[in-house]
């Protein structure tokens, strides 16, 4: 039987340059409770692994798990799978943790009885270090934080600014498809707040979201629009699997959202499509998308992409 309440799952793609940063922020948490640190290193070929396992070498806490799956939804599952505390946070390895993040967030969890927790969190760029203004303290159920989360203004999708309940996380049966995709971890938090109860938001800033890494996935993305939209339309191939009506008028609800995320995926996008086939195409599969019908998902360009999620 573990004795850790809380396992951090660190994810690490070829990132030399931040990873020793990003362990030593958890090696150094206020926490007094036990906790353990698995640090998942897919496919690197630089000089992470052998900067992860020097510190493995001098923190007993420390795992080092190999895969090779390029892509950090995997890698995600692989950690939490290899996880023994009784909660689960994550960390991508080109970001860091505030020192007392797993203290203020375990304690909300305690307090509050909750399933999730979800903290703010700072930017940083080259120049500066950018806050989230916009969150706030909240406690959810499972219908609240689903409404706050398709808004999308304070309850975002990164799975590294949350504490998980460690039972919920591991009962869920994630669908994502088996190579690296943009987004994933949109899907991943739609499926676990469809399974919470209570969920909480508090204010602290307590993760650094390093927008200065110009390598990482957010940076390098092309074909965003797209990818968005395969995501979208998987979300909603779920609801519709849940038979939940209330679920699915809370989606309809934010379909403007959704456009204006489009809107920012056009503006990243190193592909944006020109033609105005494609722009047609992108409008047709967001009506069918937003419908109140069953979503169609034969011949669609997004019908392949949730296919091999649910394979």
């Amino acid at each position: 039987m573990s004795n850790y309440e809380v396992s951090i799952v660190a994810i690490a793609h070829n990132q030399e340059a931040f990873i020793e940063r990003a362990i030593k922020s958890l090696i150094t948490q206020d926490f007094a409770l036990p906790y353990e640190i698995i640090v998942v290193n897919d496919s690197s070929i630089d000089n992470t692994e052998n900067i992860i396992q020097s510190l493995v070498n001098k923190h007993d806490n420390i795992r080092l798990l190999n895969v090779s799956f390029k892509a950090p939804g995997l890698t995600r599952i692989a950690g939490l799978q290899a996880a023994t505390g009784k909660y689960i946070t994550f960390l991508d390895g080109d970001d860091f943790y505030h020192k007392s993040m797993i203290r203020i967030l375990y304690d909300a969890m305690i307090k509050n009885a909750a399933d999730l927790v979800h903290c703010s969190h700072f930017y940083l760029r080259k120049k500066h270090i950018q806050s989230n203004k916009l969150h706030r303290n909240a406690v959810f159920d499972k219908y609240g934080a689903l409404n706050a989360y398709f808004q999308d203004i304070y309850f975002l999708s990164f799975m590294s600014t949350k504490m998980f309940n460690a039972k919920l996380l591991k009962s869920i049966d994630f669908h994502i498809p088996r190579y690296n995709v943009l987004f994933e971890d949109v899907v991943m938090c739609f499926e676990i707040l469809a399974k919470c109860e209570k969920v909480v938001t508090i204010k602290d800033n307590l993760y650094y979201y390093d927008k200065t890494n110009v390598h990482s996935a957010t940076n390098t993305a092309k074909q965003r629009v797209q990818g968005h939209i395969n995501v979208f339309a998987l979300i909603r191939h779920l609801i519709d699997l849940t038979g939940d009506e209330e679920i699915l008028k809370l989606w309809r609800k934010h379909k403007i959202r959704r456009k204006l995320s489009l809107l920012a995926d056009a503006l990243l996008d190193k592909k944006h499509p020109k033609k105005a086939a494609e722009s047609k195409s992108f409008r047709q599969q967001m009506r069918l998308i937003n419908d109140k019908k069953v979503l169609k998902i034969e011949d669609q360009p997004y019908s392949k992409f949730i296919k091999d999620s649910l394979s």
